[in-house]
């Protein structure tokens, strides 16, 4: 089945359903307007759906579906009708000897004749067809062309690729900032709650008020940081959207969670079934080989020789009036034959094409041991980068616990009159640090774990 055909299928369901949703919340009224609830399928499936680079090369897609149509029209009959009327002021004349025993001989006139060949006005109204018997280059050129069509559903496929790829990382881009945000938030609650209470403990003289002060100092710092990560998870939702193609004024919420342990796991990705084949780049390198070598054969066939059917028929007249063309008799003329084209000399010209074909033939076989060594290394490298982020992710979440259970023990030290203020100031710079520096980590595991997909094959299907 044609990759197109496969892809619609498997996605009709769903583009339905999500068409559906869409199509209620884009006519309801302005002042109604409502969120748009959505998990990163449907975000996949509306990027693929509505991105005009998508669209464009569906088009393309359909445009080479249109052209093997146009190719096939070569070798299907071709009709024609001429009709056409002529006036000829000066009509062509042919001199003939004037001599007794010809067929035009004028003992008045002198030693030849002018005679014109032709009347004042002519017509014609004729039908001509024509049906390709045989021709070595319209069948390669058939072929060629469902090659190309191949290849357009190949770039389909890349475009959707890279699209998933961009909605990916932009939909877990909101995921961490909405998790980032949530932790800020607890941060300047949990501050507030702290400097509330140490504003009662400075009333009762139990503390000193530059205690208060340097807790201010925290807070304000706390909320500048969960100011930005407002800003910073706005700009994520914007982010999203353009690689989705929906409009800005849009309002979107992303449903569901995501489990960290799930979403940075590798196994599913390495396995021993792995196959060049799987990566839309190779296939794109192969559909090009078909084509080179269909380039070659083309010039191959140019040797063979052509052969047409030809037929005609139609009504002729002539007069020296164009009121007496009209009324004229037309007389029925009609002819049928075959003509054959055969190649005999070119200057080398098919022979030189040839040999640049097959030069043509050996730089894909290159690009593909090239890129196959290339991926090779590409999905090593991905995997590594996994592997390395997930080892930083694991230690600055221990790292985080670490620092909240420090923060916990301090705040309750101080508390109790055993510590000091400084050092819960301190124990929570450090929670923050390590806070910020998991989510951090977090996300560029992440997109360590979407490249090793993309280096896989595993990305898209």
């Amino acid at each position: 089945m044609n990759i197109i055909k496969e892809l619609n299928l498997m996605r009709s369901i769903k583009r339905l359903a999500l068409s559906v949703g869409l199509l209620g919340f884009f006519l309801a009224p302005a002042y109604a307007q409502q969120t748009l609830s959505m998990g990163l399928e449907d975000c996949i499936e509306y990027a693929l759906e509505y991105h005009s680079e998508v669209k464009n090369k569906q088009l393309d897609a359909y445009n080479a579906k249109a052209k093997v149509g146009e190719t096939r029209s070569a070798g299907l009959p071709q009709l024609n009708f001429n009709m056409a009327m002529n006036g000829n002021p000066n009509i062509q004349p042919a001199v003939f000897p004037n001599e007794k025993g010809t067929p035009f001989y004028d003992k008045d006139a002198g030693d030849k004749l002018v005679i014109p060949f032709g009347v004042a006005y002519d017509g014609s109204a004729r039908f001509s067809a024509s049906q390709l018997l045989f021709d070595g280059s319209y069948i390669v050129g058939l072929m060629a062309a469902r090659t190309y069509r191949e290849l357009a559903d190949k770039e389909l496929v890349q475009t959707r690729i890279d699209r998933v790829e961009a909605v990916k990382k932009a939909f877990y881009l909101v995921l961490v900032n909405q998790k980032s945000l949530a932790s800020f938030e607890s941060n300047v609650n949990r501050l507030r709650k702290l400097a509330e209470e140490t504003e009662a403990m400075l009333e009762q003289g139990l503390v000193d008020e530059t205690d208060l002060d340097r807790l201010k100092v925290n807070y304000n710092n706390s909320l500048s940081q969960r100011n930005n990560a407002a800003r910073g998870l706005e700009l994520s939702y914007w982010l999203l959207k353009y690689h989705m193609a929906m409009p800005q004024d849009c309002e979107l919420s992303l449903e569901g969670e995501f489990s960290e342990a799930a979403i940075v796991d590798e196994s599913d990705l390495l396995t021993d079934d792995f196959d060049f084949s799987d990566r839309v780049e190779i296939q794109l390198l192969q559909v090009n080989a078909d084509l080179a070598k269909l380039s070659l054969r083309q010039y191959q066939v140019q040797y063979l020789p052509k052969l047409e059917l030809v037929a005609g028929a139609g009504y002729s007249s002539g007069a020296n009036s164009l009121g007496k063309l009209l009324g004229e008799r037309w007389y029925w003329s009609s002819v049928v034959g075959m003509k054959l084209t055969m190649p005999i000399f070119d200057g080398l010209r098919k022979h030189y094409q040839i040999r640049q074909a097959r030069f043509g033939q050996e730089k894909i076989s290159n690009q593909k041991e090239f890129l196959e060594q290339g991926i090779t290394v590409e999905i090593q490298q991905a995997r590594n980068a996994l592997l390395d982020n997930k080892e930083t992710l694991e230690v600055s979440r221990q790292n985080m616990k670490l620092a909240e259970k420090v923060f916990t023990r301090t705040k309750a030290k101080y508390q109790a009159g055993l510590g000091s203020n400084l050092e819960v100031v301190q124990a929570d710079d450090d929670f923050r640090q390590a806070e910020t520096v998991y989510f951090n980590s977090l996300y560029q595991a992440i997109l360590a774990r979407i490249s090793l997909e993309k280096a896989t094959g595993k990305l898209y299907k």
